[in-house]
């Protein structure tokens, strides 16, 4: 017998409202457990080119020092705009973050349920991505890891219809443009979705629907790099050239073992069950609708082979990452929509429930024990040391043409400083010119009064190195934030140098 028209309508009304609720579970769990965490170090440049590009002193991190150190100018340019129209910066763009992750998961739900059919299997990748303890450490902070996240999701989901018509192959193409401008990497998706909106067109519309596709994307992209070009002389980010290599790298390790731990610690339950399945497909020799596979496919392989190929090693891979677990969380829907073909409804909803299950326990765990404990200290040890620290070399500063070498991180202590000296970076984002030079070849080049390590093994660990060019002034230990801790405390060190002396 036939469910009646009402049992129908309240029966779509349920699962509705428990995919919206699923889509609130990131943002649920960052009020509860580390609500004034911002994401990291990063956050601090971003706000930093804001406030100076707000009061009218360029985009860099010294004011009237113009930088191309974004590696996400489009969340850059949103958060400058947030900064012209209110003064609750930070709390607006938690918001909006959490606001793009929600949107994400729903637009995930809608996909698989528009690809398979399937509430059930719709609600399992929603659920997936939602209680994936990556989501919950990058949601609602200050960075752009849930804007990409959202961007990538929107693709799919515009993806799902297999011809696009001039007019959404425009649409979609400005879609690709503000995913390059969010994530560089992302560039990937400027290649791979022409070819597939060329593939979905008839024989006689690919060349058109690619083309116009791609012109989507140069409207947004091409202001930006005209731009670019013209203030800084490059238009990819000093982030680029310092986090990558020109080279490829064959035998990386580094990135395979950063990439099987982000697995393992953000999508562990989802992805054995995605390797059953493929398993189970691939035994039975099943026929697969190959067309819906090709965007999420194509997309996750190609940037986790970009970071393999390219990158040494990522500081917080999960970030990186996070804007591509879309793309996992449609993959499982698929595979479980064709290889459950032949199993029943209960067998089905029974993988379901426990797939959720288990994965929902893995993820409480991993943020119980390791990121809540991490994420909670980070403003009240690391970030209270670093205003600390930039108080101290203030209120010694003659003038704020002061200059300060600044080792490793260089975000928060820019930001509290608040142009009351000049920072040089000699991590090479802020400050090109010191790119892969060592510190002592770096205090040659930019003779700053003072250095300060922010992350020092020891206190005053550099005292007297450098051919005695560096004296230790003050040093704070602090507790680590980071989740990979080679070291339970940490130390910001500041030293005066003496540049009386020869290099050695």
């Amino acid at each position: 017998m036939e469910p009646s028209p009402i049992t129908k309508s309240r029966c779509c009304t349920s699962v509705s409202i428990l995919a919206i609720l699923l889509g609130l579970i990131p943002s649920l769990i960052k009020l509860l457990y580390y609500p004034h965490n911002i994401g990291s170090d990063d956050a601090y440049i971003h706000l930093q080119v804001a406030r100076n590009v707000v009061s009218g002193h360029g985009w860099g991190l010294n004011a009237d020092a113009p930088v191309n150190l974004s590696s996400s100018p489009a969340f850059t340019l949103l958060l400058i705009l947030v900064s012209a129209l209110t003064s609750h910066i930070i709390a607006t763009m938690q918001a909006l973050s959490c606001l793009a992750s929600t949107l994400g998961l729903w637009l995930i739900y809608r996909t698989v349920r528009s690809e398979t059919g399937s509430e059930p299997i719709a609600l399992l990748s929603e659920a997936s991505a939602a209680i994936s303890c990556d989501l919950w450490r990058w949601n609602g902070t200050v960075m752009e890891a849930s804007f990409a996240f959202l961007v990538v999701a929107l693709l799919l989901f515009l993806f799902r219809k297999r011809q696009l018509g001039a007019g959404q192959s425009f649409g979609t193409g400005i879609i690709v443009g503000l995913a390059i401008l969010l994530r560089p990497e992302l560039l990937l998706a400027a290649a791979v979705c022409p070819l597939i909106a060329a593939l979905y067109s008839k024989p006689g519309q690919r060349i058109v629907s690619g083309a116009v596709l791609l012109a989507g994307a140069a409207v947004v992209v091409g202001p930006w790099a005209i731009f670019a070009q013209l203030q800084f002389h490059s238009i990819l980010p000093t982030t680029f050239f310092a986090k990558s290599v020109s080279h490829l790298i064959l035998l990386n390790p580094v990135i395979a073992k950063q990439m099987s731990e982000l697995a393992g610690e953000s999508f562990l339950w989802p992805a054995i069950l995605m390797t059953a399945l493929a398993i189970r497909l691939f035994a039975r020799r099943a026929e697969l609708s190959w067309q819906r596979y090709l965007l999420p496919a194509a997309l996750l392989p190609s940037v986790m082979a970009f970071y393999y190929l390219k990158t040494p090693g990522l500081e917080s891979p999960g970030r990186y990452m996070l804007p591509f677990l879309p793309c996992a969380a449609v993959l499982l829907g698929l595979l479980v929509c064709d290889a459950s073909r032949g199993l029943g409804r209960r067998r089905l909803l029974a993988i379901i429930a426990i797939t959720v299950t288990l994965q929902t326990a893995t993820s409480f765990a991993i943020n119980q024990f390791f990121l809540a404990p991490s994420l909670q200290r980070f403003e009240s040890e690391y970030g209270d040391t670093m205003r600390y620290a930039a108080d101290f070399i203030a209120s010694r500063a003659r003038s704020p043409k002061e200059t300060v070498l600044a080792e490793v991180d260089v975000g928060l202590l820019a930001y509290a400083a608040h142009g009351r000296f000049q920072i040089y970076d000699g991590g090479g984002l802020a400050s090109p010119e010191l790119r892969h030079v060592s510190p002592a070849q770096q205090v040659q080049l930019c003779q700053p009064t003072y250095l300060i390590e922010s992350q020092g093994d020891e206190q005053a660990e550099w005292d007297g190195k450098d051919s005695g060019r560096l004296h230790s002034l003050w040093y704070r230990r602090y507790r680590q934030h980071g989740l990979s801790q080679r070291t339970p405390y940490l130390f910001a060190n500041i030293y005066s140098t003496s540049l009386t002396q020869p290099m050695p």
